[in-house]
């Protein structure tokens, strides 16, 4: 191929945040990029006309002057975003059909707008990566179903995902923000819905709460799930805006200092205690929690409408820590009801509760939580407490 330029696929071909900047194009154009190929026969692709920002263009694949395949530029790309191509969601990532990627062989791709049949960017020549093919009587590979269902305003990552040939096996998932893992968990959360659906016994959920410092600095992050050993994604990347996340999350650390500073400056007096003393009250009956870290689960009884969320409260005017003359109790920064999250703004929360802040919403001791039917657990994550509180300000005498 004269004047062509031969060139093998690296190991792990760039991502899309890593191809070269894309730059808005003059009205009237198409304009786009074929990224790169991966060794594995995925396409990393992006494609747009000025002229009509909200059409998402279908593309050609072609290899070697024949097309084998036809996809649509509708995937989200905060590069995309931040350089005015439209919304950003104009990119692609497309894996070959199975019997296309031929391993050694050698061929020109060619990326092409289907309405126009313009060439979108260059065309690459690539080697597919050596494969060994699974031998003829290999058992089928096991095949994982499952969805990522989002990312919430707070911050939380949530989802479900099993194998039906293997319902016992709670898989291990990664949780990436652009591409870079910040932590683990297992799919191993009970879900009314699943069991109702047949997935198993129902645990098979997961929920995973984004670290502050991984969203730093981030206005558009791009949030993925994957099962760890196998690198399998589950579902399509999430961009969340991320800005609120980390204001809030700044106030929640300086209130967390000052409460640090204070209980280190004075040994608390006779009458006063740092334990917030969080339960539960509903139907004139006491319920415990089980603490993980800033996490209070509660298994509730069953036909209940309403319970109150209870803790010691103190008014930090009288403490002599601040001039809010308000009487606090806990300050919550989220709210689930079994699979449900309510958010820390929502209408329902008014008795007990006051005004909502960025980033939390704090009770005053006694605030009362409706509840939909057939709700089993409620998870309550608390964002900080006051430094000290009084022995005798239980939320069943103050209420």
């Amino acid at each position: 191929m004269t004047g062509r330029r031969k060139r093998r696929i690296a190991a792990s071909a760039p991502d899309p945040a890593e191809a070269a900047e894309p730059h808005p194009p003059e009205p009237g154009s198409i304009s786009g990029n074929l990224d790169a190929v991966r060794p594995d026969g995925t396409l990393v692709a992006w494609c747009w006309s000025p002229a009509e920002p909200a059409v998402r263009r279908e593309v050609g694949v072609w290899i070697d002057g024949v097309e084998v395949a036809r996809a649509r530029c509708d995937r989200m790309r905060p590069d995309l975003l931040g350089a005015g191509v439209g919304d950003g969601a104009h990119g692609l990532v497309l894996p070959l059909p199975a019997g296309i990627v031929q391993p050694g062989h050698s061929v020109t791709v060619t990326l092409r707008d289907v309405a126009t049949t313009r060439q979108i960017g260059r065309a690459q020549t690539v080697t597919w990566d050596e494969r060994q093919p699974d031998p003829p009587d290999a058992p089928p590979k096991p095949v994982m179903h499952g969805n990522f269902d989002g990312v919430s305003k707070d911050g939380f990552v949530s989802g479900w995902c099993w194998y039906p040939a293997s319902p016992d096996t709670h898989i291990e998932l990664t949780i990436l923000v652009d591409d870079e893992p910040v932590g683990t968990t297992q799919a191993a959360k009970f879900r009314a819905d699943l069991k109702q659906a047949g997935i198993g016994d129902g645990t098979h959920g997961f929920v995973f709460a984004l670290p502050w410092p991984a969203l730093s600095g981030k206005a558009l992050p791009r949030i993925s799930v994957r099962e760890t050993p196998t690198r399998t994604m589950l579902g399509e990347p999430v961009v969340m805006r991320a800005g609120r996340l980390v204001a809030a999350e700044e106030r929640i650390q300086d209130l967390e200092r000052q409460i640090r500073r204070l209980r280190a400056e004075a040994v608390l007096e006779s009458g006063f205690t740092a334990d917030p003393d969080i339960h539960l009250l509903c139907q004139d009956e006491m319920l415990r929690p089980d603490v993980d870290g800033t996490c209070y689960v509660f298994r509730l009884p069953p036909k209940l409408n309403a319970v109150v969320l209870c803790s010691r409260f103190a008014v930090p005017a009288e403490l002599g820590n601040s001039q809010d003359p308000r009487r606090l109790g806990i300050a919550v920064s989220h709210i689930e009801i079994g699979p449900r999250v309510v958010p820390v703004d929502h209408w329902s929360l008014r008795e007990g509760w006051h005004p909502a802040e960025p980033g939390w919403r704090w009770t005053n001791g006694a605030a009362r939580l409706l509840l939909p039917a057939r709700a089993v657990t409620l998870r309550i994550r608390v964002a900080a407490t006051l430094a000290k509180y009084r022995h005798d300000t239980d939320a069943e005498a103050g209420a």
